[in-house]
């Protein structure tokens, strides 16, 4: 079993990536994903996602993803004028599955904050190595 660790920070609302190549062929068994956000300066209905793919280009609000693993999102809403600085937290857990993937295949995580938002997200995944995964092909990026 290997367990791969991800990390991406994301702020100003800019879109960011990060990515790993797959160690050795397997499935993937489990995957653990967290998200906090901090806005010190909120307006209205700010929030951060976080995506993990197969994809190198994050589809948040897309229907029928095929290429996507797990999403994670938190979105603040303010009632008052008084936008006192909001925290957030988010988790996502996938398990069991069984996704065969083979050396060498990328995986993606994708970051988009709104607004001032600051956010970073921690993704764990769990492959179970030495599975033979025949003739898998690397999914095209």
């Amino acid at each position: 079993m290997s367990i791969i660790k991800m990390y991406l920070s994301v702020s100003a609302a800019t879109a960011a990536s990060a990515s790993i190549d797959v160690p050795a062929s397997g499935s993937i068994r489990a995957i653990t994903m967290g998200m906090q956000m901090t806005d010190a300066s909120p307006v209205s209905a700010e929030g951060a996602f976080f995506e993990l793919s197969f994809l190198s280009g994050a589809t948040f609000t897309t229907n029928d993803a095929r290429g996507s693993l797990c999403q994670v999102s938190r979105r603040a809403f303010f009632v008052d004028a008084a936008r006192e600085a909001v925290e957030g937290s988010g988790f996502c857990v996938v398990t069991p599955i069984d996704v065969k993937v083979a050396a060498g295949e990328r995986i993606f995580l994708h970051g988009l904050p709104e607004g001032s938002v600051v956010a970073a997200c921690v993704v764990y995944i769990y492959v179970d190595d030495g599975i033979d995964v025949g003739r898998a092909q690397i999914r095209r990026r």
